[in-house]
């Protein structure tokens, strides 16, 4: 009978220690957060809508006044232009589906015609083709 009784006993000690073992690994993970504003690395910042001083109504004026190397990031809300986009620039929307570019069936409402560009967090819609 002690025989049984220690095999229980170590049964039961071994499933505390799975159960503390299992509980440990998740705590030594790690967590990544996504961003609502991406990292930047150089180049200025030109803001596109929001509520900050000295941001831009229009994305192509942002476009207009960036350089080269600059980011031009663009708030949440539906912007009713045709962008051209001719200099190696960041296109960054807030969120992809609250940030949009309505074309309003007149034109592409996004055309680029330079190389070396990132464009992320839009939705493009109503262009001339559709």
């Amino acid at each position: 009978m002690s025989g049984i009784s220690l095999d229980k006993k170590g049964l039961v000690v071994a499933v505390i220690l799975l159960f503390i073992g299992v509980s440990v690994v998740p705590s030594t993970g790690t967590v990544i957060e996504k961003k609502s504003t991406p990292i930047f690395y150089d180049g200025n910042i030109l803001y596109v809508g929001g509520d900050g001083s000295g941001n831009y109504t229009r994305i192509q004026d942002a476009v207009d006044d960036a350089s080269d190397g600059d980011t031009v990031y663009v708030y949440n809300g539906t912007y009713y232009e045709n962008v051209v986009v001719y200099k190696t620039i960041d296109l960054i929307g807030e969120n992809r589906d609250t940030t949009v570019i309505d074309g309003m069936h007149i034109d592409d409402p996004l055309r680029i015609d330079t190389s070396f560009i990132d464009v992320c967090g839009f939705t493009i819609t109503n262009s001339s083709r559709e």
